[in-house]
């Protein structure tokens, strides 16, 4: 006698079928993780011009404290929380507990270098960031649970805003609102030093492939021109807290010389 092979046993076996065709269902995507610098390699570009503009330059009052990161060099995410929190504590000064970060010269703000205050904030950033757990480094995710739970236990709200991978306009529009913007960066390319002739600019830049975040506090805008008044060539800079002790507040070089993976404005209050 022949066995009846049943309605659910038929759709059992193609779905195991379809299964077996397909493969396994992908391991998640392991997220991102950012982790400091090195391997610097220098490139050097030299601009003819008749003239330059550079009018198109805005940044942060008294930029941002400049704290670079500590000797285990993947700490640069907690690094730049920390430059972030030291910003706002100017505004809010229990985020930082008994403690001014600046020193006033005049009317003029000074932030302090690294102390045991901001050291210890680091730490403590770098603990709630899951710093190295699971792989060198500090992935977005963590950086933002990280950050919002420090600023939650001292009483205020953390906020972000996509400032996308990099739309111009909203980074500007967040440095002239006084918001700094961290910046996360899949490589990136140091603007070290320029030499001007007559009639010309040889620019200097050091360029690295390792991932690292950096918090914008500025911009600039380099356009140069012919006799004819004709824009021939264009360079633009953001202005940051590097979190690197070669190059502490410095210009990050756009223009196709660095990836920026993702940019967020910060807001504390």
């Amino acid at each position: 006698m022949k066995k009846r092979v049943t309605t659910a046993a038929v759709a059992a076996f193609m779905l195991l079928a379809s299964a077996l065709s397909v493969g396994a269902a992908p391991a998640p995507e392991e997220e991102q993780k950012f982790c400091g610098s090195g391997g610097y390699v220098e490139k050097t570009e030299t601009i003819n011009y008749a003239w330059k503009d550079s009018s198109d330059e805005d940044h942060i009052k008294y930029d941002l404290p400049d704290y670079t990161v500590s000797a285990n060099k993947t700490s640069c995410a907690s690094t730049a929380g920390t430059i972030l929190i030291a910003y706002y504590d100017r505004y809010y000064e229990d985020l930082i507990p008994n403690f001014k970060v600046y020193n006033s010269l005049g009317s003029a703000v000074v932030y302090k270098s690294l102390t045991f205050e901001t050291t210890a904030v680091n730490d403590e950033l770098y603990d709630l960031m899951e710093t190295d757990v699971g792989g060198a480094g500090t992935s977005f995710s963590g950086f933002q649970k990280g950050m919002n739970q420090y600023v939650v236990n001292h009483g205020l709200t953390y906020a972000t805003s996509s400032v996308g991978t990099l739309d111009l306009e909203k980074y500007k529009a967040s440095i002239k609102s006084g918001k700094p913007v961290a910046l996360f960066l899949n490589n990136f390319t140091f603007w070290w030093d320029v030499t001007t002739g007559d009639g010309s600019e040889t620019l200097i830049t050091r360029y690295t492939g390792v991932p690292h975040v950096a918090v914008g506090c500025g911009y600039l805008v380099e356009t140069y021109y012919n006799d004819n008044n004709q824009q021939i060539a264009q360079r633009t800079y953001l202005k940051v807290a590097s979190g690197l002790f070669e190059y502490r507040i410095s210009y990050l070089c756009l223009d196709g010389k660095s990836k920026i993976e993702q940019a967020i404005s910060v807001m504390i209050a």
